[in-house]
């Protein structure tokens, strides 16, 4: 992987985090004014716009500074929050994300204009522009005598990136990006070009000068990425007669006055690169010192304007004279002169420093008249060792250590299998403790793969909020039991699911605010979306308290379209109509629109559910609302099984199935059209042979009993073996899908079988 693939996905990860971020306090924010909420928008939006401008993605870097603008509004108090200004900056927060996505494909944001929105937003700056224009033309007229006196503020910032940090020097550069968006750098130690060099060596320390009218608040916030531990500002005031941005001094080579120099160089005037040559000269001197003030400044000599051919650097260094003048000289350079510098030759620039500044008539700065006072010595820090918290891991290094936790399962199996044979108490010791250290290091795998539910959950107050404005709808979502965690591989199979029956809640469920009104209700529904844990198993519930589901509509619509026949629509039972809804084709909308009506929906979040190995089970009472409730395992990778024989081949049943173990008696077996039954506890049982599957079917009068749904079965097995955790591997690609089949697992012995599937099965 290259360098430049590594700052792409942590510029990706990190821009997840704030476009979530402002997406989730945008919501909050149109439900009230919220400080803190119009504060998180601000940062997020300014940390992508520091870090887009910096990663060289310049469509997304323009459009979060139009974003910024408009939030700068808000957040001074001059622009109100209305629906209008949500749905523009939702509407960014979109294209933000398609952005995103281009760019972790590879590409560079360019190819989205996102021309459109910034009029919009730009529209929105120049109405308040226009309304803050008229008051403070008629301010002037009443304050025509009173002229302001401008003061340029400026702040000595020093920030530390976190010394575990694996990019400091990246991190660094994020920051200093940022402050530039909101002033101007007169000075930096070490350099931008020292930091973007690839042998910076970085200490995780930045000492910077900026020229800002911001407060300490957007200063800090700009400053404040990513792994930045420590930000320290120390306000300035520098008086009118500062001739220039660059002419600031640290504090303390002003107060000490040592190890200052001033160095002219003068550049030969037959040179065609004169600007190169002094910029070479300028970062010479930048390596082994700190560059106070230069004139021209880096960035004129960088911008290639009118070089006159001298170059005069004030910097402090402990390098001594003799290696500057070395530093500084080179090709076509004429002269270098290094001498001390004196702070009598800068008596008009004054720097006033916080509250402790002190008024100078002349503003002269430790005149020789007075002696400096010698500034105890501080006592140095004592660096405190910091370790690792957390790391990014890459989820395909999690599968690879899973796939080889498995094995070493498997092997133990095996393992056991063989110290059988040899009846060695020396290897039944020695595998125990290898037994006890794996089942360990599983759990281990198992808890590292868990994912908390708030990473689907969080997408789906936008995704109510969107469909309730389409429908002209009011309603409140709440989330509880987000920190519930599930396996990764059931995580990326859910959110598809939950996002149709969340939207399905609001455009199916939730009535429009005058028939709510008019049946004695709130006008603005609720829909609640809860998570917990039960019995081993997590429940994830949907509740609305909208119109709840309609028996007589859904059978009308069954009878329509010829999936049941009227005559037997009597005897179906309440549950039984209900499963209806979850059949391909089937909707209850009478139009298509963009949100419903096509009759792709609830059959393919069954099929979800179930192939996640887990259970959907529908609640509903007309008039007053429904639930859904999904009941999943926390992960599929291992589960508990009864290993059976039939016909001489083994195969597993996921004891989540197993009802009971039973002998029945083979005589009480009738026949029901082409399958066959038996009496059982006072129901009838269908039984399922299996003889396709294992060339044969099992004569003796042991049965497992099963269930799904409710609705329950048996299969005839020659033996049980017992009941143990297996390792589930999924079916080859190359095998393709096996009705019946869910996957299969490897058991001690090294043989190959198959899980059965129960729920394809009944």
């Amino acid at each position: 992987m290259t360098e430049d693939d590594t700052y792409r996905k942590l510029f990706v990860a990190e821009s997840i985090e704030n476009h979530e971020n402002i997406v989730k306090n945008l919501l909050i924010l149109e439900n009230g004014s919220d400080e803190t909420a119009i504060d998180e928008i601000f940062r997020a939006a300014h940390t992508l716009k520091g870090m887009s401008a910096s990663m060289g993605f310049d469509e997304m870097e323009t459009l979060c500074h139009s974003m910024e603008d408009v939030l700068h509004l808000i957040r001074s108090g001059e622009r109100s929050v209305d629906k209008d200004l949500i749905d523009i900056l939702l509407a960014c927060t979109d294209r933000i994300e398609e952005m995103l996505d281009d760019i972790e494909s590879g590409g560079d944001s360019s190819s989205f204009n996102s021309q459109e929105l910034t009029e919009q937003l730009k529209s929105l700056i120049s109405e308040e522009n226009m309304i803050s224009g008229d008051e403070s033309k008629r301010d002037s007229q009443v304050n025509v005598d009173c002229p302001e006196q401008t003061e340029t503020y400026s702040h000595h910032i020093t920030l530390t990136v976190d010394e575990t940090s694996q990019m400091k020097d990246i991190r660094a550069l994020f920051a200093l990006a940022n402050l530039k968006e909101i002033g101007d750098i007169i000075s930096c130690m070490p350099t931008p070009e020292k930091l973007e060099s690839s042998e910076s060596g970085f200490s995780g320390t930045m000492s910077l000068y900026i020229l800002t009218d911001s407060d300490e608040d957007t200063i800090r916030n700009a400053a404040t990425v990513s792994e930045v531990t420590d930000v320290t500002i120390v306000p300035f005031i520098l008086s009118q007669e500062v001739q220039t941005e660059e002419q600031v001094f640290t504090d303390g080579a002003l107060n000490s006055g040592e190890n200052l120099f001033k160095i002219i160089i003068t550049v030969s005037k037959e040179s065609d690169l004169g600007d190169v040559r002094a910029l070479i000269a300028y970062q010479n001197l930048a390596d082994i010192g700190h560059i106070i003030s230069s004139e021209p400044s880096h960035q004129d000599l960088d911008d290639g304007g009118n070089f006159s051919g001298i170059l005069t650097v004030i910097l402090q260094s402990d390098a001594g004279a003799g290696a500057l003048h070395d530093a500084a000289s080179g090709v076509d350079i004429q002269n270098v002169l290094v001498e001390p510098f004196a702070e009598e030759n800068n008596t008009n620039n004054t720097i006033e420093s916080g509250s402790d500044a002190k008024d100078s008539e002349d503003g002269a700065v430790n005149s020789p008249e007075k002696t400096p006072e010698k500034t105890p010595e501080k006592t140095p820090k004592k660096s405190k060792k910091k370790e690792v918290q957390n790391i990014r891991v890459e989820i395909h290094r999690l599968d690879q250590m899973m796939n080889l936790v498995e094995d070493l399962v498997i092997t133990g199996g095996r393992l056991r299998q063989i110290a059988l044979q040899y009846n060695s108490k020396e290897m039944d010791e020695s595998l125990n403790m290898v037994s006890r250290s794996v089942s360990d290091l599983q759990n281990l795998m198992m808890n590292i793969r868990m994912i908390p539910l708030s990473q689907i959950f969080n997408r789906f107050p936008r995704v109510v909020r969107d469909v309730a404005i389409h429908d002209g709808k009011e309603v409140e979502f709440t989330m509880t039991g987000a920190e519930t965690e599930l396996d990764r591989s059931v995580i990326d199979g859910l959110g598809d699911p939950l996002l149709h029956l969340i939207r399905n809640a609001v455009n199916h469920g939730i009535e429009r605010p005058e028939q709510r009104l008019k049946a004695g209700k709130n006008s603005k529904g609720t829909v609640a979306l809860s998570a917990w844990r039960e019995q081993g198993n997590v429940v994830i519930q949907l509740k609305d308290d909208g119109g709840g589901i309609s028996p007589d509509i859904i059978l009308s619509k069954a009878i329509e379209k010829g999936l049941v026949a009227a005559e037997q629509s009597n005897n179906l039972t309440r549950e039984e109509i209900i499963d209806f809804l979850f059949m391909a084709g089937f909707s209850t909308a009478d139009e298509i629109t963009d949100i419903s009506g096509r009759g792709v929906g609830l059959d393919v979040v069954k099929n979800a559910i179930e192939s996640l190995k887990g259970t959907i089970n529908v609640e509903s009472e007309e008039g007053k609302g429904s639930t859904f409730t999904l009941i999943l395992p926390p992960t599929m990778a291992i589960i508990e099984v009864m290993m059976v024989r039939i016909n001489g081949k083994r195969c597993a049943i996921p004891i989540a199935a197993v009802i009971e173990v039973a002998r029945i008696d083979r005589d009480a077996i009738t026949r029901i059209g082409k399958s066959e039954a038996i009496p059982f506890r006072g129901e009838v049982l269908q039984i399922h042979h299996l003889n396709e599957m294992f060339k044969g079917e099992s004569n003796g009068d042991i049965v497992v009993v099963i269930q799904y749904k409710g609705t329950k079965c048996c299969i005839p097995v020659d033996i049980v073996e017992g009941q143990q955790e297996v390792v589930v591997k999924p079916l080859s690609n190359v095998i393709g899908t096996c009705k019946g089949v869910s996957g299969v697992t490897i058991p001690g012995d090294g043989d190959v079988v198959p899980i059965l599937d129960v729920n394809s099965m009944i």
